[in-house]
C-alpha cells in the first residue's frame, strides 16, 4: 500500500523559512538534521548560519516527504555540556597551552 499524503501536518513551508530565518538573523545559527524519505541512508546532520544557506540546501539536497529537525545552535552547543574537548597533538604528542580561539 502506498503511504498516505495530506494537506494536514507539520510542514517546512514559506512560513516555516520565514520563522527559520528570523532566528538565524536574530538568534542563534541553527542545528539541522534532514531524514529522507524513503531513504536507504542515514540523516544528514549540519549547523546552519544563514537562510540563504538553508534555503539553497533544501533546493539542491531535499525531495518531497524529506523531514526536517532544528534545533538553536546556542542551545545545544554550550561549554557547559560538550561531550568532548581536544586539540590535535603534533608529530611528537605535544598540545599548545594557549591558542587563538
Amino acid at each position: 500500500m502506498p503511504d498516505q499524503w495530506t494537506f494536514e501536518g507539520p510542514k517546512l513551508d514559506a512560513g516555516a523559512l520565514e520563522r527559520l530565518s528570523h532566528i538565524l538573523e536574530t538568534e542563534s545559527p541553527i542545528v539541522v538534521e534532514h531524514r529522507f524519505y524513503a531513504g536507504a541512508h542515514a540523516p544528514h546532520r549540519f549547523v546552519c548560519e544563514s537562510s540563504e544557506d538553508l534555503v539553497r540546501y533544501i533546493e539542491q539536497h531535499t525531495r518531497p516527504g524529506d523531514s526536517f529537525y532544528v534545533w538553536h545552535f546556542e542551545q545545544c552547543c554550550r561549554d557547559d555540556n560538550v561531550l568532548l574537548a581536544g586539540k590535535r597533538p603534533d608529530a611528537e604528542g605535544r598540545v599548545p597551552i594557549g591558542g587563538a580561539y
